[in-house]
């Protein structure tokens, strides 16, 4: 799943972040848009509801709209894939995830603090291998 950060969505769009946030209220928080650490994410189509809600026209969107935002993604702010942490192997440095129930590995700095269910931001590596975004979490479970 893709998710885009409210502030650079409300920058390709041309609005101000506040009406981004007033839009948010009418979302679904887990399904159109999500707290990771102190960044509000939306999904694909939770962005797609918010230009709907002020009725703007999907044409007047710039031109590559969400090929930009990924290209964004690379300086790491656009968007991430969030993977759900399955298991750890026997490889310290490499876990097991889930990306839409299709099984993944993560390189990792070291697996002790992460716990089953834990939703993890990483990007495409090669094949089935994917880099976690962010540093380990300090403590067992939390970030």
């Amino acid at each position: 799943m893709n998710v885009f950060d409210e502030q650079n969505v409300s920058d390709m769009i041309g609005l101000t972040r506040e009406d981004v946030r007033d839009a948010r209220e009418l979302l679904q928080e887990g399904l159109h848009w999500q707290r990771v650490g102190n960044v509000i994410t939306l999904t694909e189509m939770g962005v797609r509801l918010v230009l709907r809600a002020f009725e703007l026209d999907h044409q007047l969107i710039p031109t590559g709209f969400w090929p930009d935002l990924q290209k964004n993604a690379r300086r790491g702010k656009a968007f991430q894939t969030v993977a759900t942490f399955y298991r750890a192997g026997r490889n310290p440095r490499v876990c097991e995830g889930l990306i839409e129930k299709e099984r993944v590995r993560i390189q990792v700095h070291h697996t002790k603090n992460f716990v089953l269910g834990m939703e993890i931001p990483v990007e495409h590596v090669e094949g089935d291998l994917y880099r976690i975004t962010r540093t380990a979490p300090r403590y067992r479970g939390r970030w």
